[in-house]
Formats: C-alpha cells, structure tokens, sequence
C-alpha cells in the first residue's frame, strides 16, 4: 500500500502525506534525494488515528477531512498539543496551512 501511496504522491507533486485507517497514522514526506518515488520516506513514529482526528464524529473519511480542513484553517487550535504530535509540525502542518485539502486515493489497505 505504501508503494502506492509514493507513486501516487510523486504523481501529485506532493511532498507530504498521511496515510492512516482506524488505528495507526504514519507520516510520509519528500526528501527530494531522487527524482523518483523511492524519495519519499516514512517517518519512524506512528501516531493513533483515534487521537489524533477523534473517535467519534462518523466515518473515518469524514473525521478525517474535517480535521484536515481545520488544520488548514487554523492548525494552533487543531494541532493536540502534545509531544506525540510533534512530527505533525515539520512535515503536515506546512503543507496544510493554507492549502486546499483533497483527497489522493480512495480504498483499502489491504
């Protein structure tokens, strides 16, 4: 699923990503190494879907896109303010700010 997500970020010209289901989330970002999709890396720390977007709210995809536009919006007040978070700040949250959230691909994981 991973290799996927890179080709279709490095499609995009997307040098950020989040790739998650109702667990986990992983952080996936371009170092610009190489001109191909082998550039874009996962950074090591997971964070909890669950924490990080809420648990309640509707499906996943909804929670999701919310967060996302609120992040975009106003990422001071979205942002949890923990240290689990931290790697949101370096690679999602400049992307997101300001920006138009869409969504890149649509599926399972499996």
């Amino acid at each position: 699923m991973l290799r996927e997500v890179r080709e279709a970020m490095f499609g995009l010209g997307c040098g950020n990503g989040l790739v998650l289901d109702a667990d986990r989330c992983v952080i996936l970002h371009d170092s610009f190494a190489s001109m191909d999709p082998g550039s874009i890396e996962q950074e090591p720390a997971e964070l909890e879907t669950a924490r990080l977007i809420g648990a309640n709210g509707g499906p996943i995809e909804q929670r999701l896109e919310r967060w996302l536009n609120a992040l975009a919006t106003n990422w001071h007040s979205t942002l949890p303010r923990e240290e689990w978070s931290a790697p949101l700040l370096t690679d999602v949250v400049p992307a997101a700010s300001g920006s138009v959230v869409r969504r890149a691909m649509d599926g399972s994981t499996s």
